[in-house]
């Protein structure tokens, strides 16, 4: 596959940002692609010029099919804790770590900077 340039005279239009787009690297130069794996706008404009399926490029995990086998298992219900196995540990409820404020404004100790 081929690279292309895509910009102001390029393909997408108005656009003033300049982008290489590298369809046998997967790649743009705007970095989206490469982020999350998904072909970015250039890269679906390169796959138009070229005549090439964009979708070839998404990777298997975000197809339908992928979704739909993730939830084909069967869910379990959870039982009651007296189903549940002994833990090495105790749980200890401490109300005083969720006590409420007492009325009035609550002063911050957090210093103030330009950002607000």
């Amino acid at each position: 596959m081929k690279e292309l340039i895509i910009g102001l005279e390029g393909l997408t239009g108005a656009g003033t940002h300049t982008f290489v787009v590298k369809l046998k690297h997967q790649q743009c130069s705007c970095g989206r692609w490469g982020n999350n794996g998904i072909p970015c706008s250039h890269a679906i404009q390169a796959c138009r010029h070229f005549g090439v399926n964009a979708s070839n490029f998404v990777p298997y995990y975000y197809s339908i099919q992928s979704y739909k086998n993730t939830y084909c298992g069967r869910f379990e219900p959870l039982w009651g804790e007296e189903y549940w196995d002994p833990q090495p540990f105790h749980l200890v409820h401490n109300p005083m770590l969720r006590t409420r404020r007492g009325p009035g404004r609550h002063v911050t100790t957090r210093i103030q900077n330009e950002m607000g």
